[in-house]
């Protein structure tokens, strides 16, 4: 277990993630997952061939927070499509690619990984220092505490 979770819990506050363990995730196991898997701003942090880079995801985030910022009024509604998901699959490569490829719902979502697909070290023995997940979760988050 690389313990990405374990990071953001002490990093992070509570309002700004939600960690939900388990190997299938399904909106009858995690109802709260209905929002987030039919929102057009949701995004899974996984490398392929489809996935944006960091920095265009960074571009969309900011182009829409100066939109919102522009707005006079924000209804809930406003709100709820402004809101972005971003679902780390925290694990050994055989688990996150499990977990990715047995849930047809996280292939809907948009794809974000690192520009540099080096940084993905899919083998922890080669280089043990390296957290898959850690970086690109410092530039999603670290701009938007």
């Amino acid at each position: 277990m690389l313990r990405t979770t374990r990071i953001l819990e002490t990093c992070l506050s509570e309002d700004k993630f939600e960690i939900l363990r388990g190997r299938k995730f399904i909106v009858p196991k995690f109802p709260q997952l209905e929002e987030v898997y039919n929102s057009s701003n949701s995004y899974v942090l996984y490398p392929s061939s489809n996935s944006i880079s960091l920095d265009e995801f960074k571009r969309t985030i900011i182009s829409q927070n100066e939109e919102k910022e522009n707005k006079v009024t924000t209804s809930d509604a406003d709100y709820k499509k402004d809101k972005f998901h971003v679902i780390v699959i925290d694990g050994t490569w055989p688990q996150a690619s499990g977990i990715f490829f047995t849930n047809q719902q996280l292939h809907k979502l948009k794809q974000v990984t690192n520009l540099n697909h080096d940084d993905y070290c899919l083998d922890p023995s080669k280089n043990p220092t390296k957290n898959p997940h850690l970086n690109p979760i410092i530039v999603i988050f670290g701009g938007n505490q």
